[in-house]
């Protein structure tokens, strides 16, 4: 499986190590395939680890996935979305959106228009 947050190998005594990858795509192909991996990383179902994960955990987790996400935003590349990437970004709608916080993301704030 390719994953672009981490590089996963087997190692000599049958166990497999998992090391994180240098956040740095270099082009908006490779921005678009690590903004999808983020994705499933950063739902709720994954953060909460299916109701298994205290808010604080849930939080930490978000957090340090959203730190990545951050970086592909910093190096100048915004998630695409429909119909150029084939995913439906529940973290990264509407298209371009990157949140800047746990909170911000949670409030749905990004869906309040200013003029209401």
């Amino acid at each position: 499986m390719n994953d672009t947050i981490y590089n996963t190998s087997r190692c000599s005594d049958g166990k497999y190590h998992t090391k994180e990858r240098v956040i740095a795509p270099r082009n908006q192909a490779e921005a678009d395939a690590i903004y999808i991996d983020l994705d499933g990383y950063m739902t709720d179902e994954a953060i909460f680890q299916d109701g298994e994960a205290s808010l604080a955990t849930a939080r930490q987790t978000f957090t340090f996935y959203l730190q990545k996400a951050k970086q592909v935003k910093k190096l100048g590349f915004l998630p695409r979305g429909w119909p150029e990437t084939d995913f439906a970004h529940d973290v990264f709608y509407p298209q371009g959106y990157v949140p800047t916080s746990w909170a911000e993301y949670q409030t749905g704030s990004r869906f309040i228009k200013e003029d209401e």
